[in-house]
């Protein structure tokens, strides 16, 4: 095979773990940045491992990575941003933010980490009208569950959970959205 076959096989391997969420992800993920040091979406897929294994420095790290060798990596500096916020560092979150806002306003990414942003900031109707576009937009649990921890937030808890109720109707085989109202209630 040759260096690029040898490279996407890798890169697919990897992404495969990764969505298995298999053990053996960053080990894959670790074997295609070897192939390919200045790669950034290996560096990036290596730090979706690394989350994946709560291993949050080693997360950073690799993102950090990505963005050093393509400083235009949305999702790495998305994913930083998110960590960031998470970490109390909503200043530091707000400079990713910046960033991104300049080269993709519009991207539902972007949008997303801004809601958490404007969450963590104490904006609570700005977040909720962000998380509220985003999941207009995208319809994924995870929106929905960022909505509606922003609406019980805000005081809206009766219809927060009719939006999660009406959501689990339509999607029976959702156990995360089922899940989270288990665990609400």
């Amino acid at each position: 095979l040759s260096n690029t076959k040898d490279l996407r096989a890798l890169e697919l391997e990897a992404r495969g773990k990764i969505a298995e969420r298999s053990d053996s992800a960053v080990n894959a993920a670790q074997r295609l940045v070897d192939l390919k040091p200045d790669y950034a979406e290996g560096h990036f897929l290596l730090a979706q491992a690394y989350a994946q294994n709560s291993d949050f420095a080693r997360f950073e790290a690799g993102l950090r990575d990505a963005l050093a060798l393509d400083t235009d990596h949305v999702l790495a500096r998305v994913k930083l941003g998110q960590l960031l916020v998470h970490q109390g560092k909503t200043d530091d979150a707000r400079a990713q933010l910046a960033i991104l806002k300049k080269v993709q306003p519009d991207n539902l990414d972007v949008l997303f980490l801004e809601a958490h942003i404007a969450r963590a900031s104490g904006q609570a109707e700005r977040a909720r009208e962000l998380f509220d576009h985003v999941f207009n937009s995208v319809s994924k649990t995870q929106t929905l569950i960022a909505l509606v921890e922003q609406e019980w937030s805000m005081g809206h808890k009766e219809a927060a959970t009719d939006r999660l109720e009406q959501w689990i109707e339509k999607h029976p085989e959702d156990d995360a959205a089922r899940l989270y109202l288990a665990n609400s209630l």
